[in-house]
């Protein structure tokens, strides 16, 4: 240990300087042996303590040992992202290792492929749909791609999974379980699983989620304590009042360069628009997933550049560690929907110092139906509590079939012995019977995905359906399903500007039109409009006389039963003292503090009777996806949220049984799986699977919630509750 730990500084030294790195800190000292001895091994540490350095260093040691120092020059590590952006991020970040230590990092993603080259790279940077690429590659054996692609993978003895706790319970993560199984049949070698998580709770759930070849994963963790968080909330009653939270957030928190998160693309270009009506003259940029991957590059390198007062507005594709600079604030326009994403969110203020500033913004806006100033009470409780929604044991048969449809695209055909053999290489967790087996490739007969030429044979051959959705590539992901059709907008010969959905923007695509795309201002010079697909060319202007703003149509992400349940404790004397809050916003404390710590609400269920209205309205506490199912179980055509259900009329007993939401799933299993994110593969699934897999992505005390809702006594209010 002593001779390694001496090689590791040095190591360690060469990266400080090109890296702006301090000391050697603790995570990364005991992290070394295990790393260099082959264990499987899970770091769990929060934002900013070094994970990263505390994985490659030794694997710069490893590599070191195994190939450079005798001159084999071999792919060896698989870096696995959750996004191209993080890729794009370490990428920039170890460029210097090629020329100074003889290690190469290279990209595979859907818009870079740099692994083949003269030498190979020793560690590539990918996600699990681009490997699902390489592994998915035709046979042919003649062919030099083929054959540089397997040797590649075949190499393989570490695979790296950053931000793991992203992937675990996901459609992704799944998918990169089913990866990492054919990658073991295809390279017959023992291989070393690494994950990096955040500090979050259920930590042995993710370490199982390493536990694929091997029960045995060590789990190492930062003694490093969370940084203090000094979060204010305010409140607004317009848009346009956004301005005025800034200035006070520059003035009292001294802060130059802030963040704004939004849950929305919509109401990050609103945002985006008021900020610029007030102040033209006002630094501000726009990121988010619709904006190409070099748009987003570029404002990345602009915010993190720019020294003097500046804005970014974000959606979630900012959560994730993207080197961005120090950020001295964030702002949360309205609640996120759960602790991990606050978390994440508020993680980005102030990274190179002890303590974070977070803002959060109660929209109270005119005919509104946000609930942001419970859903933040519910959240602080929760945070100051680590009380985290529960990791549901998903059951993913629909990326069976995903995967169902890569193997074909591997072999040109469906063989049943090898999609049997790749499920032996599952863990238990992951594998699913012969007979569920069996009912999917039934299904997908049914369909006309495949078909069984010859009973004799155990293979099956692609339908020209399949044969065409595998040539336009549309077989790699698992992330929520987009029926609406693509727009993708160029401007200057050719460079990719953005993607919008097809159907609620095609009206808009006429010679001339004037859009307003991530801030900037573009008009229509030419367009090709095929069914549900077009190419629009655009140049930039600037100071058009109107624009339009093009439209999105994804759903927010529901609110979680965790945090809406916990609303019914936040208001004590700790969560309430750990919150910096407006005049206004501390008035209705002392309402909800006087109601909910005045009755044991736990075995209460509340409701309010709108005279002005003839309407009822129960508080369940119960998150988006339950009051939905509770909406749909009571057959009630009133708008719900995460806090209430709206009844017609007056319910006295909230009796539910496991056959009636079974019923209701079924029903509207269309609308949840849209909730849950499902994929278009969900819907390929026999009906009975379908319902599994709902069931089993749905939070689990809710489920269970549900069934004990009758034990609860219906009492009546005086007031709203609702902010």
């Amino acid at each position: 240990m002593h001779n390694i730990l001496i090689t590791i500084k040095n190591l360690y030294n060469k990266a400080k300087y090109n890296l702006n790195l301090g000391t050697l800190r603790e995570l990364q000292i005991k992290s070394i042996q295990p790393i260099i001895n082959g264990e499987n091994i899970l770091l769990v540490a929060p934002t900013g303590c070094g994970k990263t350095e505390a994985v490659l260093i030794p694997i710069f040691e490893k590599l070191f040992l195994s190939d450079i120092n005798n001159d084999n020059f071999c792919s060896r590590v698989l870096y696995i992202c959750p996004t191209k952006a993080l890729i794009n991020d370490l990428y920039k970040r170890f460029e210097w290792t090629s020329d100074q230590l003889s290690i190469k990092f290279a990209r595979k993603t859907g818009d870079m492929n740099e692994i083949f080259t003269k030498i190979p790279p020793q560690i590539i940077l990918t996600t699990p749909e681009s490997l699902d690429v390489l592994l998915s590659t035709p046979i042919d054996k003649s062919n030099d791609r083929y054959i540089k692609i397997t040797n590649c993978l075949k190499s393989i003895r570490i695979v790296i999974i950053d931000e793991i706790h992203q992937f675990v319970g996901t459609n992704r993560g799944s998918q990169l379980i089913w990866l990492l199984a054919r990658l073991k049949k295809l390279s017959c070698k023992d291989i070393q699983l690494i994950g990096m998580s955040a500090t979050v709770p259920e930590i042995n759930k993710i370490s199982q989620y390493l536990s694929i070849f091997d029960d045995n994963v060590k789990i190492i963790k930062s003694n490093e304590h969370r940084r203090k968080l000094n979060f204010y909330l305010g409140h607004i009653e317009s848009i346009s009042e956004i301005n005025n939270i800034i200035k006070k957030v520059r003035i009292n928190l001294k802060s130059k360069k802030i963040l704004i998160f939004s849950n929305s693309r919509n109401e990050c270009d609103k945002i985006y628009d008021t900020i610029k009506s007030t102040n033209i003259k006002e630094e501000c940029y726009i990121h988010y997933s619709t904006l190409s991957l070099e748009e987003r590059e570029q404002t990345e390198e602009d915010f993190k550049k720019n020294k003097d007062e500046v804005i970014c507005i974000a959606t979630s594709t900012l959560e994730l560690g993207i080197d961005i600079g120090n950020i001295d604030a964030v702002i949360l326009f309205g609640a996120p929907p759960n602790l991990s994403s606050f978390i994440q969110k508020i993680g980005r203020s102030n990274r190179t110092n002890d303590f974070i500033n977070a803002i959060g913004i109660v929209r109270n806006f005119e005919n509104s139906t946000y609930n942001d100033f419970l859903i933040f009470m519910g959240i602080m409780h929760s945070y100051i509590n680590d009380d985290y929604e529960s990791i549901p044991d998903t059951l993913n048969y629909s990326v069976a079939i995903q995967q169902i449809f890569s193997i074909i695209r591997s072999f040109d055909k469906l063989i049943y012995n090898e999609l049997l053999l790749i499920n032996d290489y599952l863990s238990k967790k992951y594998s699913i019977s012969k007979e569920e087996i069996d009912s999917i490739i039934k299904n997908l007969c049914d369909l006309n995905y495949i078909s069984k030429p010859l009973k004799h044979l155990n293979e099956f051959s692609m339908s020209n359906k399949t044969e065409l959705i595998i040539k336009k590539r549309k077989i790699f992901s698992n992330l929520s399903s987009d029926g609406s059709g693509k727009l993708i907008f160029y401007k200057n010969n050719r460079q990719c500007l953005a993607e919008y959905p097809f159907k609620p923007n095609k009206d808009l695509i006429q010679d001339g039109n004037v859009l307003s795309i991530g801030g900037k201002f573009y008009q229509i010079k030419d367009f090709d409009i095929n069914y549900n697909f077009g190419t629009v060319n655009v140049k930039e202007i600037t100071n058009p006389s109107h624009s339009q703003q093009l439209k999105y149509d994804s759903l927010m992400a529901p609110i979680s039963f965790k945090v809406s349940q916990n609303i019914k404790s936040a208001f004590n004397k700790n969560t309430i003292n750990s919150i910096n809050f407006d005049n206004i916003l501390i008035k209705n404390i002392n309402i909800y503090d006087k109601y909910f710590n005045n009755n044991d609400i736990t075995n209460l269920l509340p409701y309010y009777y709108d005279q002005s209205e003839y309407l009822y309205y129960y508080y369940t506490f119960i998150g988006t996806i339950g009051n939905f199912l509770l909406s749909k179980l009571f057959g009630l055509s009133k708008q719900f949220n995460e806090v209430y259900i709206i009844s017609d009329n007056k319910i006295d007993k909230f009796i539910i049984t496991d056959e009636l939401i079974t019923n209701t799933l079924t029903n509207f299993i269309d609308e949840i799986s849209l909730m849950l994110s499902s994929s278009k593969f969900f819907a390929m699934l026999p009906l009975k699977l379908q319902l599994k897999e709902l069931k089993s992505k749905i939070e689990p005390h809710l489920l269970t919630y549900l069934l004990k809702m009758n034990q609860l006594k219906i009492v009546e209010l005086k007031n709203k509750l609702t902010y």
